[in-house]
């Protein structure tokens, strides 16, 4: 089942947003539910009955590869300046008003098996990306599987997230270590924006 809120159907009729959905299987019953969007976005059903959910965005470029198990859950007020990813077995979430910047890849699974030598079968883990609300990520960022970014965090350009960042923290660095901690990030770096003020208000 396809479900396309009115402001996608709008956006799409004016010409502000690209929906693409290439279906490789005849027979995939996706199930895919977007509030809307600006920008672009690309979605690639390589196996059957994939999940997808995108709330209400601000702006979107973003990449997905939906393999068996596959699945992503979008809040509400995020924007996308460009994202790759592809899902195996597994999920990708991200809260409310989160900003991903350009380049970003997210990896929440292996790409080929690993094989246990003792055992002779494959080793398989289900290992999910998971943003919580506020999240901001800089310009060519790695995420890679089994991670948690918490509320309010940020990680820096050029990072590679291989392990859970704690709210309010900013991470930076191959791998991306704690630069800072007890901070969160505003869309305007001249003031405290809406959004931020809001987040603010919920620390309260």
């Amino acid at each position: 089942m396809i479900t396309l809120g009115q402001p996608m159907l709008d956006n799409l009729a004016n010409g502000s947003a690209r929906l693409t959905l290439v279906i490789h299987q005849e027979d995939s019953f996706p199930e895919i539910e977007i509030g809307g969007f600006i920008g672009d976005l690309y979605l690639r059903l390589v196996s059957k009955n994939a999940k997808i959910r995108i709330g209400h965005l601000r702006n979107t470029k973003a990449d997905f590869t939906f393999y068996p198990g596959g699945q992503i859950d979008i809040g509400d007020d995020t924007s996308i300046n460009g994202l790759v990813a592809g899902l195996l077995e597994s999920k990708i979430v991200m809260g409310k008003d989160c900003m991903l910047s350009h380049d970003i890849h997210m990896q929440p699974h292996n790409q080929h098996g690993i094989i246990d030598l003792e055992t002779r079968q494959l080793i398989k883990h289900k290992r999910n990306i998971v943003l919580g609300d506020h999240v901001w990520i800089g310009r060519a960022v790695s995420v890679l599987a089994g991670t948690k970014i918490g509320d309010g965090a940020i990680v820096g350009a050029n990072s590679v997230v291989t392990k859970d960042v704690a709210a309010n923290t900013a991470v930076a660095g191959y791998p991306a270590l704690v630069v800072r901690e007890n901070c969160t990030w505003s869309r305007s770096s001249l003031e405290i924006d809406a959004d931020a003020a809001a987040y603010l208000d919920r620390l309260d």
